[in-house]
């Protein structure tokens, strides 16, 4: 019973798998190939933008409005920053995570930078250039396919594509 059913499961993910496979065929494979490349190589540029900005945009995490309020400006909180960027259960007090992030990247981060972070991208780190750049680049890819944008998928067309010209 236990291997029928991962008999199954794997059948099912090979459709999935073949449907991906026939869309990027009967796409534009050269553009869809760029746009994974652009989007793999915006992946590592964001991951090694270490940057105040980029460091404080991967890193920072939802607060308390007592913190917030304590190093920002509370007359600057939109709507949008109080449902995207508090959360009184489980929110961290923004001079905790300006510790913890000056101390792993060895630069001083001071709780009043996160604090103005927020209120710039009040509707949340999506919206800081380079993660808008990616996800604009993943809505390119998805209408080109007709599918959400897969890592795992588009390493294999890469892949391929390079077997196939020898180019590494």
């Amino acid at each position: 019973m236990a291997q029928n059913k991962f008999a199954q499961r794997r059948s099912s993910l090979e459709q999935f798998w073949n449907w991906r496979i026939d869309l990027f065929e009967k796409s534009d494979k050269a553009e869809v190939i760029q746009v994974a490349e652009e989007i793999i190589e915006k992946g590592f540029l964001m991951e090694d933008d270490f940057s105040r900005e980029g460091i404080i945009a991967r890193e920072i995490a939802k607060t308390t409005w007592k913190s917030f309020c304590r190093f920002g400006d509370r007359k600057s909180a939109s709507g949008a920053l109080r449902l995207v960027w508090i959360d009184s259960q489980k929110g961290m007090p923004l001079d905790t995570q300006a510790l913890f992030i000056s101390a792993h990247y060895e630069m001083d981060i001071i709780p009043e930078e996160l604090a103005q972070f927020m209120i710039e991208y009040d509707h949340g780190k999506s919206y800081f250039p380079a993660y808008r750049e990616y996800e604009n680049l993943k809505k390119i890819f998805k209408s080109l396919v007709g599918f959400n944008w897969n890592h795992t998928f588009a390493k294999q067309i890469i892949l391929k594509k390079q077997i196939e010209t020898g180019f590494f």
